[in-house]
This record gives C-alpha cells, structure tokens and sequence, in this order.
C-alpha cells in the first residue's frame, strides 16, 4: 500500500478537465516509491461535522512565516507549505514530483526556445471575484520579477517580457533559452495574486489575497495563521474546513503541544521520538525526501578556496555517527547535492567519497596552507544545534574551531547570505519541482546561498546546457554531471539527506509523496 500526500500539490489530478502537459517535465526516479504504513481507525481529536467530514486540523511548525506575500517572505519552499493553499501557481507538482497543470493548462516552448506559451485555465476567480486570466498573470509575474528585494527575482531573470496574447494566452519572453522556468513557476515565483491587490498598492504581507483553496482568517509572525476553505474554489473541493498552523521553534514546547493534544499532527525531530514511540495515542511515519542538511560555507571569507581544505572538512566529520545517533538513522548519506535514486543523483559513483578519516583530513589542510583556522557559525533551526556541536568537536580534533551562534531567522539571512560577513551557516535545504534552481542557489556564482563564491568552469559549462535542453532523459545525464562534479570539487558540505518524521495523532491520516519537501494537508482524512 503506497502513500502520498493527497493534498495541495497533487490536487490537479483530480480535476476532470485536466489532460497531458505540454512542456518541459523531469519525472522522479522510480525508486523514490515509497511504502506504507497502516492507517489508524481510532477516533481523532480533530473537529468534525454531524455527517463525519473532516473539518479542522491543527499544525505544528518548527519555521515560522516572515510575510503572507508570496513574492516577498524568504522561506522558499517552506513557506510554500502555507502560501500555496492560498495562491495557485501557473505550475503543479504531481504526487511523484513530476509537474503537473496548474493555472496553466499545458505550457510549450517555441523552437528557438526564446518564448514560453502558457495556455490558461478559464473559469478562476480569485476570492473578490476578479478574473486570473492572462492580465492578471503578467501583473504578477512583473511585479514578481521586478519588485525591489524580492527572493524569487533570481528564478524569473530570464524573463525579458510577459505578452499577452488573449484572456487566456501569455507569452513568457526570455533573454535565453531557460527550460527551468516551468519548474520554477511551480514555486513561489509562479504563484499568481490579485491584479487588483497590485494596482491598490494592498500590503499583502498581512493580508493574502489569492485563488487558492484556502483564504486567511488571522495571521501573526511569530505565531501562526488560521485558515479556512474558500467557498467557490475553483478546483477540488479541500477536504478540510479549517487549517491552523502554530509556529513553535522550540522544539521543547512542539513536543509538548502535541502531547497536550494541542496539535493533530507535526514534524518532530528524531531525538525527541521518545515520547510517542510506544504510545498508541500517536503514530511516527518518517517518508524519503529530496531536503537535505548542509553547511553554507562563505568560502571565500573562510579561506577555503583550495578543493583540498574543502574535502578535508568533509574527511573530519564522522557523518555515519551523526546519522546514528543524533538522527536515530532518520537519513541517508551522500556527498552529492541530491539524494541516492533521485534522477539528478549520479549512482555510477560512491555516494561518499570522504568518509570519516581525521588523520587524511589533517594533511589536507597541511597541503592547502592551512592552519590555526576559526570559523564563526550562525544558525536559526534549533534542531541543528546538537547537529553543529557534533561538527565542532570534529573539526576542533583537526585545528578547526568553529563559534556557534544561534539567531532567528532574519539575522542569520542577512549576515551570512546579504551582508556576507558571517563565515558558516547549517541549513535544512529542502527540495522543489525544478532540480536546477538547487544548482544555481548553492553552487553557481550569485547564488542565493553561495556567499563567497566557490565554482568551476566545468559546473558553469553543464548548467548553461541544462538550462536550454528541452529533453528530459539529456536533461537529466547533465544534472547528473553536475551533481557528480559538486561531489568530487567538495564545493558543499552535504552531512545527510533528511528523512522526515511525523507525529500524528491516532486517527489523523495524512498520505506521503514526493510532491513537494512538506505536506500539504488540504486532502487529510479523519475516520468516518
């Protein structure tokens, strides 16, 4: 019995009018299934109405949301886990990964590869009743693209124009060919907001106005948002009538909601499962994921430039142990920047190529000049803490030492990734539907994440050919080349790819797919 998130991300599928895509689509490999586990009949705490439908679920979430403007928040892909209940995208993600129609119908490269045709939807409305057409999609994809500080203009640089060809035909112009860009309209870059919201200059940091399934009741930084079902949604009908999420990074008192019966269901770190395991009021599912830790290393302000320094980094962590003992074996290993049977993993390599040697580590650095070093750590995920403090006793072993710093969020972003001042940062990177933009966040120069720029010319080369082949099984040998480039060049720190585990209470059924690196629990099902 197979298990997937019957939720947001696979919701296109169980629209009638939908057909095959036409476009650009990476399918996942096949040995990303993933199996089961049995589902619950006990009675849920979650509301419910007389006739036994689902009504109200209550979320824990160790992230918080900075903004509801999709356009402005810096949480990525996990933001989207809210944002994308609320704003449709002109792109889906399957319940395998592979994309799927959203706003857009089918999507078609021209020859040249120079213009994207994206053939709309008829019929959406967003929730004051103005029409997503193809008006509506330009307003948003301008003001997406072009808007000061925004974190998605990087995806959608590419764009020199949006055209509108009629009320349901937009022609997306380029400066180069770019077949990323439909994977990249699966993200928060392709979400669509109100052309009227735009023009009425409405702060849509506090105040969503999307064509999603959901709507928003109260939103609090910090604290969490409400939401509830949008009467006249235009796809299938959310089997939920009230969404909660409340924000608790503190991993103490998320333990604790859940065990208070505060919350129906939450992602729970593997070194506080002690409490459910052996407690038939919950259930523990862990599913694979395309997220994995890293440390963003600012190689340059490091003095880490010499690929022998970077292995040596890698040498000196027992990374097997840490997956052990601080993540309950909930991981896999890799040095590659996807996970083993992903279809951008390269399997004809070992998956570790430096594995636990501190003697090898420390003549590495001998080789590189290397010596007398300390690196200065900032971290906002308190899950990583005992992670990090794992790493800095293993690289004080070696003449490394690290100081740690734990922020929030906002600092840690402008310290380490805008004002490039700050040497180190671990950091749970979670997946999205378009493999490239993992390529050009972390590893490219100007990525987002790759502060003091480390690349080569041979990474640079394999990307520019992966950006404009429009075949999937070509695509895919040059993701692989460039996830074994990264491996072999160290240019990350990969220390484990996630596996993540959820705490349910009995009776909460939630199906796992590779749709995207979190649920989304639109489609969440309680017993009848």
């Amino acid at each position: 019995m197979s298990f997937h998130w019957a939720g947001r991300r696979g919701r296109s599928h169980q629209r009638g009018h939908r057909t095959g895509v036409v476009g650009i689509s990476l399918a996942l490999a096949a040995a990303l299934a993933l199996s089961a586990c049995g589902s619950s009949t006990a009675t849920s705490s979650a509301s419910s109405s007389d006739s036994g439908a689902p009504q109200v679920l209550n979320v824990g979430r160790a992230y918080d949301l900075d903004s509801l403007d999709p356009h402005k928040t810096v949480g990525g892909s996990v933001s989207c886990q809210i944002l994308c209940s609320i704003y449709d995208r002109l792109v889906d993600v399957a319940p395998d990964g592979s994309l799927a129609p959203g706003v857009a119908d089918s999507w078609k490269f021209s020859d040249d590869g120079l213009t994207l045709t994206l053939n709309l939807h008829k019929g959406i409305t967003f929730s004051d009743g103005t029409a997503l057409d193809a008006s509506a999609v330009k307003a948003s994809l301008d003001r997406a693209r072009t808007m000061e500080g925004s974190p998605v203009k990087a995806d959608l640089a590419s764009i020199a124009d949006v055209v509108v060809v009629d009320p349901q035909t937009v022609n997306v112009t380029l400066t180069e060919p770019n077949s990323s860009l439909p994977g990249r309209f699966a993200a928060l870059g392709g979400t669509i907001v109100n052309p009227t919201a735009i023009k009425n200059g409405t702060d849509l940091s506090k105040a969503s106005d999307g064509s999603g399934p959901f709507e928003v009741v109260s939103f609090t930084a910090g604290s969490g948002v409400k939401l509830k079902a949008r009467e006249g949604y235009w796809g299938a009908k959310p089997a939920l009538q009230d969404l909660n999420f409340s924000f608790i990074t503190d991993q103490a008192a998320l333990t604790n909601a859940l065990l208070a019966g505060q919350l129906d269901i939450a992602q729970v770190p593997p070194q506080n499962l002690a409490a459910f395991q052996g407690n038939d009021q919950f259930k523990v599912e862990d599913t694979q994921s395309t997220s994995y830790v890293t440390i963003i290393v600012n190689w340059q302000l490091a003095g880490l430039t010499d690929v022998r320094a970077r292995q040596a980094l890698l040498y000196a962590i027992d990374r097997e142990k840490i997956c052990k003992d601080l993540q309950q074996g909930y991981c896999e290993l890799t040095d590659q920047p996807y996970p083993a049977g992903y279809a951008a993993n390269d399997g004809s390599i070992d998956q570790v190529l430096y594995p636990y040697d501190p003697e090898k580590a420390k003549a590495l650095l001998a080789q590189a000049g290397i010596t007398n070093l300390t690196l200065t750590s900032m971290q906002w995920e308190e899950a990583l803490t005992p992670v990090m403090q794992a790493v800095q006793e293993y690289w004080k072993a070696v003449g490394v030492n690290v100081d740690l710093q734990v922020v929030d969020a906002k600092t840690m972003v402008a310290k380490v990734l805008t004002d490039k001042t700050v040497m180190l940062a671990p950091n749970t990177t979670n997946g999205d539907a378009e493999p490239s933009r993992r390529l050009s966040t972390l590893f490219m120069d100007g990525g987002f994440a790759n502060p003091g720029p480390v690349t080569t010319d041979k990474l640079k080369d394999l990307y520019a050919q992966i950006t404009t082949e429009t075949d999937p099984a070509a695509r895919t040998k040059l993701l692989q080349a460039a996830s074994r480039e990264i491996a072999e060049q160290a240019q990350g720190v990969v220390l484990y790819d996630v596996r993540p585990v959820y705490v349910m209470k009995q009776g909460v059924n939630v199906d796992f797919d590779l749709s995207g690196p979190l649920p989304s629990f639109d489609g969440a099902s309680f017993p009848q």
